[in-house]
């Protein structure tokens, strides 16, 4: 056999090479084969066969839960969930004050506290460990999405499953964009969707109604922003000449919710310091100016462009003009982000929160839109407007779909990494800074170091009001030998007497960190009485 091959190599064997060949392309096709045996597999994971134009539905749907479970994964993974607010939100869970501190001033959001940092608290009084507790907020906090999705995907019973598909469209297109900032949003989204589902689902008993029931209250003991969600809820049983009946039971969710809301809200009335704030935090989640946001407008971009080739490239009869549009938007994209530089999307994270209060929504319109096509609308007005969406809807070729998701997700991949390469290294500088020997004394003590003494190109990610809490959070041990303070910083979250109460009570976290907290506090909202300490 061996002269053989040697004369084959010669070219002197014709019969063998064709044999050859054939075998691997044979070997090939069985790989190929293999190959697509587990992808659809996967695909069929999620209930529906991956045929035609419910293979993109299957996708959208692997999509949500994959980065679901990213969030958590990258989330605990470099300690975002201290980024930005949560730098205050960690702190408190640490010395088991977070309701003290903050939540008192929001009960109306009291169903975020009772998920995330209410077990959190515990877990540092029963072990004494505060990065325990802290690190279990982290978990719960980037969870919520994949618990609302799973919880979807338990009590969805909509054709097709077309409410777990327009969740984890949510899920994949939109959070990303805010994944970080520890805003309830993140969990009024989570509870937005099962409850969607179950309002749709058509089924009785006593179970389902209390998980309907308390599914409402907890939504709208969120956010403001799960009111709206809670009342658009409602809004899309209406909607369904053949649901009216079930309409009692998101209405009953509706109506507790507001009864618990209100009693939270005459209960806990904010502090005058933080009601000051109140109103323009509001006006600030509302604000639509952060739609224009380079990582919204770009990938968008780059798919209309990717559309317009491949379709030209499909009119030329070229085989694989979808595919070439797709790799010319991502070269697009790669061109964009290394050459112009854009901004860093951190901070900004914050202002997209209504990005999320408006997308979310959208893609539940169109879920339910397609759910009531064949249904007489109670609502005159609501029939040629559904029909006209869902007709404009279906002449969009399926690929074009395909690509706006593969940009908008491969956007969302890059942004997700530049994001964490510079948390991190922010991270490090905060570190680095409060366990030096600099001091700042012109910041009140001789126990504080400016923030701005962090390199420029990092500053995008401080959060101004919080620095000095993430500070104690990054140090070995919890034991700052300074604490980092913004001087621009116009918000501090405790009263002088808040920080001393908590600063001579038995916790776990050690002494000297909560006496400097206490210190800025006391200089900044002296409501201490002359001669007192700190």
């Amino acid at each position: 056999m061996s002269s053989v091959k040697t004369a084959c190599w010669c070219g002197c064997c014709p019969d063998y090479v064709a044999w050859t060949t054939a075998e691997v392309v044979g070997i090939r096709d069985v790989i190929a084969a293999k190959i697509e045996v587990l992808w659809f597999r996967a695909l069929r994971m999620t209930g529906l066969p991956a045929t035609g134009e419910a293979r993109l539905w299957h996708v959208v749907r692997l999509l949500g839960f994959g980065w679901a479970i990213a969030f958590v994964v990258i989330g605990v993974g470099t300690r975002l969930h201290v980024f930005a607010d949560g730098g205050m939100f960690a702190y408190g869970i640490a010395v088991r004050d977070s309701w003290a501190f903050h939540w008192h001033n929001i009960p109306t959001r009291a169903a975020v506290w009772v998920y995330a940092h209410w077990p959190s608290e515990l877990l540092v009084a029963a072990t004494g460990a505060p990065s325990l507790g802290v690190a279990l907020y982290g978990v719960l906090l980037f969870s919520a999405p994949l618990f609302g999705l799973l919880w979807t995907a338990a009590v969805d019973r909509s054709e097709g499953r077309v409410v777990l598909t327009a969740a984890s469209a949510s899920t994949a297109l939109v959070l990303p964009l805010v994944f970080g900032f520890p805003t309830e949003m993140w969990v009024s989204h989570a509870l937005f969707w099962p409850c969607l589902a179950m309002a749709h689902g058509g089924r009785v008993g006593i179970g389902w109604t209390v998980a309907m029931v308390m599914s409402m209250v907890a939504l709208m003991l969120s956010h403001g922003g799960g009111v709206v969600f809670a009342g658009l809820v409602v809004a899309s049983v209406l909607l369904r000449s053949q649901r009216r009946t079930g309409l009692m039971l998101p209405l009953a969710g509706l109506v507790a919710g507001a009864a618990v809301w209100l009693t939270m809200r005459l209960a806990f009335p904010p502090d005058a310091y933080f009601a000051n704030v109140l109103g323009r935090a509001a006006l600030l989640f509302l604000d639509v100016g952060g739609l224009g946001n380079s990582a919204i407008i770009a990938p968008l971009l780059a798919a209309a462009g990717a559309v317009v080739l491949a379709l030209l490239l499909r009119h030329l009869r070229s085989a694989y003009g979808w595919q070439f549009g797709a790799l010319c938007g991502a070269i697009g994209l790669l061109v964009y982000w290394q050459m112009f530089e854009p901004p860093l999307l951190a901070v900004q994270r914050y202002p997209l929160r209504t990005a999320l209060f408006l997308i979310a929504p959208a893609f539940a319109g169109l879920a339910i839109a397609w759910l009531s096509r064949r249904e007489a609308p109670m609502l005159p007005v609501v029939g040629p407007l559904r029909d006209a969406v869902l007709g404009g809807l279906a002449v969009v070729p399926r690929p074009a779909l395909a690509i706006v998701v593969a940009l908008v997700t491969f956007s969302h991949l890059v942004e997700t990494c530049r994001f964490v390469a510079a948390w991190g290294a922010y991270v490090r500088a905060l570190e680095d800074l409060s366990s030096g020997a600099i001091a700042d004394s012109w910041l009140g003590h001789e126990a504080f170091v400016s923030a701005h003494r962090i390199s420029k190109h990092l500053q995008p990610l401080a959060w101004q009001s919080t620095t000095q809490y993430l500070s104690i959070l990054v140090a070995a041990g919890y034991r700052p030998k300074r604490l980092v303070v913004d001087p621009d910083a116009g918000y501090y979250w405790l009263s002088c007497a808040t920080a001393r109460a908590n600063a001579v009570a038995q916790r776990a976290l050690p002494p000297e960190g909560r006496a400097m907290v206490a210190r800025l506090s006391c200089l900044h909202r002296p409501d201490k009485l002359p001669g007192q300490g700190f």
